[in-house]
């Protein structure tokens, strides 16, 4: 028994886990099989990484079972980040521009994102007009 791979996103539940049954003989199929169970030590709290798939608990009376792992890859989690509208006056400098995150999962915070800078292509010589203000070089652990 062979634990399938799966994949989720920091701070969401764990799939459902599956499984390939192979060696089965005699036109059996997997509906000889009972009782296995597929489980992880990942939970919703667990950091971004790899982690163990197993499968325990199958029964089934011509077989013995081997039990093969499969991996639980937990990816970052999607932030949102929005920067505030701002306004200058014509020849004035731009203001310091801020923003907003959203999307943190666990109880997470803004106190976990570093690096993140806003700006603008407008500077002091820029006509009047609208500028996009971006942000950039956010980073985060999960």
């Amino acid at each position: 028994m062979t634990a399938d791979n799966a994949t989720r996103e920091y701070g969401l539940a764990n799939p459902a886990f599956t499984g390939t049954i192979s060696g089965l003989r005699a036109g059996d199929t997997a509906s000889v099989v009972s009782g296995l169970a597929y489980g992880t030590a990942a939970n919703t709290g667990s950091a971004v990484g790899s982690y163990a798939i197993t499968a325990s608990g199958g029964s089934a009376t011509n077989y013995d079972f081997a039990y093969v792992p499969g991996t639980l890859t937990i990816t970052k989690a999607l932030l949102t980040v929005t920067a505030d509208n701002a306004t200058r006056e014509y020849g004035l400098a731009n203001p310091a521009f801020t923003g907003s995150i959203t999307g943190f999962r666990n109880g997470d915070t803004a106190s976990v994102v570093s690096g993140l800078t806003y700006g603008s292509v407008a500077t002091i010589a820029s006509n009047a007009g609208t500028y996009a203000i971006t942000g950039s070089g956010a980073t985060a652990t999960n």
